[in-house]
């Protein structure tokens, strides 16, 4: 009889097996351990400095950080009508010099009440705004032409009156009007006469002392044309009630646009510092956000404190801007993996526990580890969320890498190798304050084929990992492309002295390693020892100590016998009744042997294991 033939699985099941394939969860629970080592490391670097960076009064205080969680304008440019097709909204906008917009803050308060009056003052700029031909000519010559006003009020109106009848201007030329102005009749409903009656009203609005007026002339001339219409729909539009009229003014003042054109104003995000402000109680809340921390790295409760501990690290990020660095970012990148995946499933505290249950639970029901305990124990439960985390970091780091290297291929700098230069001379980051290093420096650029043969060599291998990582790291080349990831962060480590950024990434590229390579780093050398730790089930204390026993044998050397009596370890054919040959012989006891040396707390720990 012909055998049927295995046909290969679908694209729809092969699919699903690259996303939701169960995993053993050693790997990550290796990288929460380096994560939460790392993450704790840098949040103790706040503690000294807690207030300066988090406190009512850092150097971005609480009043800042207020304004920008409650007003930060988000602008989004509509998709049909006038401004659809530009990449940002048109809004009014104040001089950036200070004492210019002191100036133009002052023109603003001081501006008429009521909205007709505001109107007829700004007939005359918006009729250069809306009538020109030439924007910038037109605007420039129409207000360049009232700023030359004397202030004079008799030479004004010798002046004015020579702009409206062209018969009283001198041969010299020297009451000339911009030429847009004689293309309007001397007299009628649109003419130099109502002309002058415009510019008149608006500046008698604008401040008579000569620099002021200037400050005041020269911003409508130099702002863009959108901007321009929205400034003068901005002083048009303001509220006659000076409360509201005080909150438009100061808005613009502050984020220099305008509140009504943003599409939404805030920003959604939270910190807890954002309402602890109290510097002793920002020191009990910053000491219990170590805390998780310490319990995260451990991998207590880690379902809860990987949630906690992803929240109080983002909580340091949205408190102060200025504090966020490419590390933040790797370290929130991990975080949120961690804590999508299972990654107290191993070498956790949580593991410990379960192990002890699973243990003291199989000696109750039958007096000895039964063949599922048995399973248990023997290595953590592979879980579909494990693989899940496990591709969403390995996808993440490809996106990461070609995000980078086409930025790169985007400007001159890695075309031409000035990056290279950059990165090793940039006093910021480098070694350059050794004066070996200044040395080296020196000696290569007098060696110029040498340094460009460097240069060359360092930005193609930069180009090479970082376009190539999300091709053949799914290939058979996958060991030697992690080899020349962690080569590459080692030199960004070295040259660039970015060492947490480079340990963040190096512990995102451990998700392209299998777990068992950290399973047999772990193993102890003493696993071939066979311990056999005798017991009476029918004391509930021996069961509980022999239920630790197993809990805490990791490499399976431990084999458990349930006999009426005391309770005896035997090794390699020597019995004994105490602690000593368990804590000299099984495997994680021994990296915690110190233990038994304390005083108190050495003894009670011992009997824990071998209780009298």
């Amino acid at each position: 009889m012909t055998p049927t033939p295995t046909l290969p699985p679908s694209a729809r099941v092969r699919w699903f097996q690259f996303w939701f394939a169960a995993a053993d969860p050693t790997m990550l629970g290796f990288m929460r351990i380096i994560t939460g080592l790392l993450v704790l490391y840098v949040h103790c670097a706040y503690t000294t400095d807690l207030q300066n960076f988090f406190g009512k009064h850092a150097w971005y205080g609480q009043y800042y950080i207020d304004r920008e969680r409650h007003e930060a304008p988000w602008a989004v440019a509509p998709f049909s009508g006038d401004g659809s097709w530009e990449d940002f909204v048109s809004a009014a906008r104040l001089p950036i010099q200070t004492h210019r917009r002191e100036v133009w803050l002052t023109y603003l308060k001081a501006l008429p009440v009521q909205k007709a009056a505001r109107e007829s003052a700004m007939r005359y700029p918006r009729r250069l705004q809306n009538e020109t031909v030439n924007k910038f000519i037109g605007i420039q010559s129409g207000l360049e032409y009232a700023s030359g006003l004397p202030l004079d009020m008799a030479a004004r109106a010798d002046r004015l009156n020579a702009m409206v009848d062209i018969k009283l201007r001198s041969k010299t030329g020297a009451d000339s009007v911009p030429p847009l102005f004689d293309t309007l009749p001397q007299e009628g409903t649109n003419s130099r006469k109502t002309l002058r009656s415009e510019i008149e009203a608006f500046d008698a609005i604008v401040p008579r002392d000569v620099l002021q007026r200037q400050y005041i002339y020269d911003h409508f001339v130099e702002i863009p044309y959108e901007a321009r219409k929205a400034l003068l729909d901005f002083i048009v539009d303001l509220p006659e009630d000076p409360a509201e009229r005080e909150k438009w003014i100061d808005y613009l003042d502050y984020w220099n646009t305008e509140a009504r054109k943003a599409h939404w104003v805030g920003i959604a995000t939270f910190s807890i510092w954002f309402h602890i402000t109290d510097p002793t109680e920002m020191a009990i809340a910053h000491a219990v956000v170590l805390l998780i921390l310490l319990m995260f790295t451990l991998g207590l409760f880690t379902r809860v404190t990987s949630v906690l501990t992803w929240l109080a690290c983002a909580s340091y990020i949205h408190r102060s801007q200025q504090v966020l660095f490419g590390m933040d970012t790797m370290m929130n990148i991990l975080l949120i993996y961690l804590m999508v995946g299972n990654s107290g499933g191993a070498l956790s505290l949580d593991r410990l526990i379960a192990r002890y249950r699973a243990a003291r639970n199989s000696l109750a029901r039958s007096g000895s580890i039964d063949a599922p305990t048995a399973a248990f124990l023997a290595q953590p439960t592979p879980t579909v969320a494990t693989g899940f985390a496990t591709r969403l970091i390995q996808i993440h780091f490809c996106f990461i890498y070609m995000a980078a290297g086409v930025s790169k291929l985007k400007g001159t700098n890695w075309w031409n190798t000035n990056a290279y230069w950059d990165t090793l001379a940039n006093p910021e980051f480098t070694l350059v304050y050794f004066e070996w290093y200044d040395t080296m420096l020196r000696w290569l650029t007098h060696h110029r084929a040498i340094y460009a043969i460097a240069a060359h060599l360092g930005v193609i291998f930069t180009l090479f990992m970082e376009l190539s990582l999300a091709f053949l790291v799914w290939t058979k080349m996958r060991p030697y492309i992690v080899i020349g990831a962690f080569l590459f962060h080692l030199g960004i480590s070295t040259f660039m002295g970015l060492n947490m950024f480079a340990l963040f990434m190096l512990t995102l590229l451990l998700a392209y390693l299998p777990p068992n390579v950290v399973r047999d780093q772990l193993r102890s050398a003493a696993m071939a020892v066979r311990v056999r730790f005798q017991f009476d089930g029918a004391l509930a204390k021996h069961v509980r100590a022999a239920a630790l026993v197993k809990a805490v044998d990791v490499d399976n050397q431990v084999d458990l016998a349930n006999a009426t009596g005391t309770i005896h370890v035997q090794i390699d054919g020597k019995t004994g009744t105490g602690a000593e040959m368990l804590f000299a012989n099984v495997g994680l006891l021994r990296w915690f042997a110190f233990v038994r040396k304390i005083p108190v707390i050495g003894p009670k720990i011992a009997r824990m294991f071998v209780p009298q």
